[in-house]
């Protein structure tokens, strides 16, 4: 007696596949520069919640759902905001392996193209520090363990164009001090995500007064630092002093 087996065809729509939310943040995490993953996950969280709210699916997300996440965003979100939004949904599907169809979606691109042509998508520009700006500021500071790190932050950012993630990064180890300067490593920056590391080369001022390089030699014999991060936290600053 034989038995015959019938093969049933599925298509990709009948198969569901357990999505585990955490897995994908996980990938996120490793991704990309610890900023950027942040970024990210924060973006996606936001469209997670907005989904449940509006009984949705996230992952995957149809167009349909990326198009009226969009608009529902648009009168509070710039628009760079909102792409920004729409690459972390676009990780966070290809860290779970999924495909996102809705990101090439016609609906989506003519909904991002309306939010532009309503809102704009002109980016305010930042206005540059001046050096007159500078020696303004550093005359207000005051002479204490802030006031001589901050004065330390602002020559050494200004001389070497530095970002504030940059600055924060700095161990006492990324120093070297020379005759001609300073000259300080970056270890990993926005620009350099694979770590490979840059030189910064910081001139020594002819003005004591505005000389990064003093600056920086000033804050870290006033603060007694000798190893560890550059510059501290600024709730740690006055307590660096105090007896144990």
């Amino acid at each position: 007696m034989s038995t015959d087996v019938a093969i049933v065809p599925c298509s990709a729509s009948d198969v569901v596949v357990p999505v585990n939310a955490e897995r994908v943040r996980e990938y996120l995490r490793n991704a990309s520069a610890r900023n950027t993953i942040r970024g990210y996950r924060s973006s996606f969280e936001q469209f997670e919640r907005w989904c449940r709210a509006a009984n949705l699916l996230p992952l995957p997300a149809s167009g349909e759902t990326i198009a009226l996440y969009l608009a529902a965003q648009a009168e509070r979100l710039k628009v760079a905001t909102l792409v920004h939004h729409l690459t972390a949904i676009k990780k966070a599907h290809q860290a779970a392996g999924m495909q996102l169809v809705g990101m090439n979606n016609l609906l989506v691109a003519e909904t991002l193209k309306g939010i532009k042509r309503t809102h704009g998508t002109a980016a305010k520009q930042k206005a540059a520090l001046l050096t007159d700006d500078l020696r303004l500021i550093l005359r207000t500071l005051s002479t204490s363990l802030t006031g001589t790190r901050n004065r330390a932050l602002l020559l050494v950012g200004f001389a070497g164009a530095f970002r504030r993630s940059e600055l924060v990064g700095i161990d006492v180890s990324d120093l070297k001090f020379e005759q001609a300067g300073l000259l300080i490593t970056l270890r990993r920056s926005k620009t350099d995500q694979e770590g490979q590391g840059r030189h910064i080369a910081i001139p020594a001022g002819q003005n004591p007064t505005t000389c990064p390089v003093l600056a920086v030699r000033d804050w870290l014999a006033q603060a007694d630092i000798v190893d560890g991060p550059c510059f501290v936290q600024y709730g740690k600053v006055e307590r660096l002093r105090l007896p144990v």
